[in-house]
């Protein structure tokens, strides 16, 4: 004889909104199901975390053992979605036939999910704020005494003591879906369980606890995650290493501008250490003084005032014959232009300048301000150095 299942209880959306109401979890929505019903239930969430209220031993097994595709062969089921997306299937131990006894069940259950759901992401998105903005104070200096470090740890159960490294990781191509960052922090979590980050701008920066000659073997492992991460491209700087967490926005700084480095003068590398960047590291401290800064004006404005003026590109054909090596056949070739035109602005180059750039002193002296324009950080996006005082 066919057995017949349990009648609900309450088909009102009543007891669900009482759980909710108290502050309930995933394991008391399941629990309230049970209650109503009489169904032992699951609740698979796309990720693969399984939550389960069973008092039946063999359902319990068979959740735990049974590939997804075969549970909702066997068993009744239903989908819930968040932002038009299925996130998760709650299933009921009975049968798929005859489901019409718990639709009103399944209809309150799912709406109670989705309401749940919501309520954590949108929990999780202000602790994440916080944890972004702690942070970020960090990275950019603004936690200042030891008192103060410890306890912004304490608030998010950080270990924040001993020496850190930082990481910053950037997507070489565009990246909509962001898949790059997150992959990039999953992987490296993986081998430094107590690392925190932040999203600042285009870039994911990531604090690593670290040796205080860690990051060499942080080098090592930055390798293996961007040749396991493969056809994704990323660059990644790492800082030299600090001996105090508050210190950990000298060693950010150092990451972000082995980045710009590699972006402006090393465009094969994808993976640089601060103290491994020889002479670029002089240049990069250069261009944050203000002697460089004006050495870089004074040598390249009048260009820049002359394209201004006359809209003309002299500027990138400069720049374009110094990384040709002064070669204007090489010039020409990178700018798709003629070998002439690139000799006619050469000459005319000069005359702007007022110099003999065939005169070894005085093209050292303008690759050198082409470099030190290159990285300067105030300059970014812009066709040229400012000119102003």
């Amino acid at each position: 004889m066919k057995k017949t299942p349990p009648a609900v209880k309450d088909r009102s959306f009543a007891p669900f909104a009482e759980t909710l109401l108290k502050s309930g979890g995933l394991e008391d929505i399941l629990r309230t199901i049970h209650e109503l019903s009489g169904f032992d239930c699951a609740f698979k969430l796309n990720s693969g975390k399984l939550h389960v209220f069973s008092r039946n031993t063999e359902f319990f097994e068979q959740i735990k053992t049974y590939p997804h595709r075969e549970l909702l062969r066997i068993f009744h089921h239903t989908t819930v979605s968040q932002d038009n997306s299925v996130v998760g299937t709650l299933i009921l131990n009975r049968p798929r036939e005859d489901p019409s006894s718990t639709t009103d069940l399944l209809e309150n259950a799912t709406l109670a999910l989705r309401l749940l759901l919501n309520r954590k992401h949108s929990e999780l998105k202000v602790e994440q704020r916080y944890r972004d903005h702690c942070v970020q104070d960090l990275l950019f200096s603004r936690i200042r005494h030891p008192d103060e470090l410890e306890n912004r740890a304490s608030l998010f159960g950080w270990d924040l003591s001993g020496s850190v490294t930082a990481v910053v990781a950037m997507a070489v191509d565009t990246d909509p879906e962001d898949r790059i960052r997150q992959t990039i922090c999953h992987r490296l979590r993986s081998f430094y369980p107590k690392l925190i980050f932040a999203n600042v701008g285009h870039h994911l920066a990531l604090l690593i606890p670290s040796s205080t000659n860690g990051s060499k073997e942080i080098f090592e492992t930055c390798r293996y995650v961007r040749d396991e991460i493969t056809p994704l491209k990323v660059r990644l700087g790492i800082g030299d290493p600090r001996s105090s967490f508050i210190d950990a926005g000298e060693s950010y700084r150092e990451a972000c501008q082995a980045i710009e480095i590699m972006d402006r003068f090393l465009k094969d590398w994808a993976i640089a250490r601060w103290n491994e960047l020889g002479a670029y590291k002089l240049l990069s401290t250069l261009a944050q003084k203000s002697d460089g800064v004006d050495f870089m004006r004074q040598k390249l404005s009048p260009l820049v005032e002359y394209d201004k003026t006359n809209n003309t590109e002299l500027m990138a054909t400069l720049l374009a014959i110094d990384r040709g090596n002064w070669n204007l056949r090489t010039a020409a070739d990178s700018l798709y232009v003629h070998y002439n035109t690139v000799k006619y602005r050469f000459k005319r180059i000069c005359e702007v300048l007022s110099l003999d750039l065939d005169d070894n002193e005085q093209r050292f002296a303008v690759s050198l301000s082409l470099r030190i324009f290159l990285i300067h950080d105030s300059f970014k996006g812009q066709s040229g150095p400012s000119t102003s005082s």
